[in-house]
């Protein structure tokens, strides 16, 4: 493979994975949690 075929191919594996992170976020978020572990409780 060369080498900027291989390089395109990292920057894909990387942009996929910050996807992947996001949308978990983004869903852990949703669902009331947040991002450091601790629950977040709503304000009333």
């Amino acid at each position: 493979m060369n080498t900027e075929k291989k390089k395109d191919r990292e920057l894909a594996e990387i942009l996929i994975a910050i996807s992947i992170v996001a949308k978990r976020l983004a869903c852990q978020l949703m669902k009331g949690g947040s991002t450091n572990g601790k629950s977040v409780r709503p304000a009333l």
